[in-house]
């Protein structure tokens, strides 16, 4: 790989007007000087192709309809030149203007690597840092982000051109619902992924981020469901990737357990905790199990209690897990760090 790589980072957009901005300027901002920043956009009604539009000396874009995100992402890897590739949603944002070369540096100090992962905060709508999200992602295994133990955060995620072409050069469209878990498995399989202890990307929390709409909580797992039937039915696979399948297939329910708990389908977590359990019976007396009774409980309590009582509980909540919730000065307000660097 040449040590000045071209990265490319692909955003696929849609409606998030509001934020891409912050999106575009992290990127235009960063130190290193051999970015080409790709926006993909599926036909926004909102502000969206007007901001793109004022950027356009900085960004390349399209907008027009597609599939989901899997369909403009690859639209975006066909348009980018790139030996090292990023994804970085329109309402999330790089965390500093370092981002980008120390993700290179990795590559540079690992060359065989396929995938290198930092840190993210934690943001709400207003910019805000609920959570540095220092180290939270330490302790990484492909055995752990197989069996959905483990996230690999898209966000501050970068991959290799020669790893993604290793496995077939675009993202699978039938698995939209967890494109990027199956991205990460599919070259997990194939190359090293490692993690750096560095915040790279802050990941925002709002209303309306496909993670907030009450299906995923149904069809992510599912479709990672799909991603196993994929791995399991590969043809030499190795011994130790074998006898996961029954703990892989659990991680996806109980996975789903916790996704429907935060909507409030408490019945329907519990039936898919004891798919989980029978799948896998050592879940039953684990750390996992622990944590999802905890949130449980929180769930309940978040459909009894008035929303007072539920705010100071938050609050607490974040403070017990070690979370930060505008405690510093620089925390209380939206910090557009590429201000200062202008």
């Amino acid at each position: 790989m040449n040590r000045k790589p071209l990265v490319s980072i692909i955003t696929p957009s849609y409606n998030q007007g509001q934020f891409i901005e912050e999106n575009i300027l992290s990127i235009a901002y960063q130190d290193y000087p051999y970015i080409e920043h790709i926006v993909i956009d599926g036909g926004s009604t909102d502000n969206t192709v007007q901001v793109l539009s004022k950027y356009s000396a900085r960004v390349k874009w399209i907008s027009e309809p597609d599939k989901g995100f899997a369909d403009a992402v690859n639209k975006g890897i066909r348009m980018a030149s790139g030996e090292i590739l990023a994804i970085q949603n329109a309402d999330d944002r790089y965390h500093s203007p370092k981002a980008v070369s120390i993700a290179v540096a990795a590559f540079n100090n690992n060359p065989s690597v396929g995938v290198i992962f930092g840190d993210s905060a934690i943001i709400d709508q207003d910019g805000r840092i609920i959570n540095t999200g220092q180290g939270a992602h330490r302790g990484y295994s492909f055995s752990a982000l197989l069996c959905s133990e483990f996230i690999v955060p898209q966000a501050s995620a970068f991959f290799s051109r020669a790893a993604l072409e290793a496995i077939g050069g675009s993202l699978d469209m039938d698995v939209d619902w967890c494109a990027d878990f199956d991205l990460w498995v599919r070259i997990g399989l194939k190359y090293p992924i490692i993690y750096i202890p560095e915040v790279l990307a802050d990941y925002r929390i709002h209303p309306t981020q496909r993670n907030a709409d009450p299906e995923y909580a149904k069809r992510n797992p599912t479709h990672r469901r799909l991603v196993l039937d994929k791995v399991f039915a590969m043809p030499n696979l190795p011994p130790e990737i074998k006898r996961l399948k029954n703990r892989a297939y659990a991680g996806t329910y109980l996975n789903q357990a916790w996704r429907l708990a935060s909507f409030g389908h408490l019945k329907e977590a519990v039936s898919s905790l004891a798919i989980a359990v029978k799948l896998y019976p050592p879940y039953l007396f684990s750390r996992k199990m622990f944590a999802f009774l905890r949130h449980m409980f929180y769930s309940y309590l978040k459909v009894r209690l008035p929303e007072k009582q539920l705010a100071q509980l938050r609050t607490l909540r974040s403070f017990l897990r070690g979370g930060r919730t505008s405690l510093a000065p620089l925390e209380a307000n939206n910090y557009k760090w590429w201000e200062h660097t202008r």
